[in-house]
């Protein structure tokens, strides 16, 4: 009866391996909102072209202000171009930053983005 009830209490409880339980949980490239990507590079994005994937070429914001709580929380403040043209010339605050897998952005565009960046550390690092 004892190895029955050991036989049958090894099919049912699955044991873990220690990599399985401490292991974190990803998210994917594509499932990362506006503050997660653009949160790695230097200012945080400031000067980035950004734009949602289902927008055509000439809409997209570019970014001014940027006011980061942590890696994935944010408020993005910039200017709005709609089909190439500025659309208001009073800098607006970016609606949705937190939705994940809409948003992707530009940093080689250097109309918008200056080709070299000052780092934290006093090194320069190129866009492009």
């Amino acid at each position: 009866m004892e190895e029955a009830r050991r036989a049958l209490f090894e099919r049912v409880i699955r044991k873990y391996a220690l990599a399985e339980v401490t292991k974190h949980r990803t998210l994917g490239a594509g499932q990362r909102n506006l503050i997660e990507l653009i949160s790695r590079y230097p200012s945080y994005g400031m000067g980035f072209k950004v734009f949602k994937k289902t927008w055509h070429e000439g809409c997209f914001w570019h970014v001014k202000k940027v006011d980061m709580f942590n890696g994935r929380y944010g408020r993005l403040w910039g200017y709005r171009y709609e089909k190439g043209e500025l659309l208001k010339p009073k800098i607006q605050r970016i609606p949705g930053v937190l939705k994940r897998g809409m948003w992707q952005f530009d940093c080689t565009d250097t109309n918008y983005t200056p080709a070299v960046a000052q780092l934290d550390n006093g090194n320069q690092t190129n866009f492009s």
